[in-house]
């Protein structure tokens, strides 16, 4: 009798810690260059060289996790598309640990170094079949990939790199919206 006290008491204590648990949102958005260049299956796309300033080496999703190099799980990814394509893109995320070495450049063919293939956390598949039109030039991707991630040690955040995964010709000027619904791991209850 007492066992099956302590066995509900256990199982209380982690529902209670899983329900204090908040899932955050992390996004990260950009505008692709205003060309009508079509895309090759395996190309970057991604915004253009800023007229002033530095070009960003990645998407950034900061504070994807809670503390340093600590882990996460991704619960769904989102693709907010502001276009309409003839033909709907088909598209990869792929998420990485640490910073790449080099920016990807659009419409070139998306090659990690053998150092950032080390970082690659997960690749989140947003397939033109979960594309939902919403109207007015813009199509919602979700998917719910329930991937285990975690951060580098000195850092809390993911960096990301959206690639195509068909040929596609985009409109000039697409914007880019990418939200990632992560939930905290705390492994100590278990």
């Amino acid at each position: 009798m007492a066992m099956a006290h302590h066995v509900n008491e256990s199982t209380s204590q982690i529902a209670e810690a899983l329900a204090n648990r908040k899932p955050a949102r992390v996004e990260a958005s950009f505008t692709r260059p205003a060309d009508t260049t079509a895309y090759a299956v395996k190309d970057a796309i991604f915004p253009p060289v800023p007229a002033e300033g530095e070009q960003i080496k990645a998407l950034t999703f900061a504070d994807a996790v809670p503390m340093v190099g600590d882990s996460s799980l991704i619960l769904n990814a989102q693709l907010y598309h502001y276009a309409a394509e003839a033909t709907r893109l088909d598209a990869w995320l792929y998420l990485f640990s640490a910073p790449l070495l080099s920016a990807p450049v659009d419409h070139t063919l998306f090659d990690p170094a053998e150092a950032e293939k080390d970082t690659l956390l997960s690749a989140i598949h947003f397939t033109q079949s979960l594309a939902t039109d919403l109207g007015s030039r813009f199509s919602l991707y979700e998917v719910v990939p329930n991937a285990v991630i975690q951060t580098a040690s000195d850092s809390r955040h993911l960096y990301g790199v959206l690639v195509a995964g068909n040929a596609y010709v985009p409109l000039a000027s697409e914007k880019f919206r990418i939200v990632l619904g992560m939930l905290p791991r705390d492994l100590s209850i278990y």
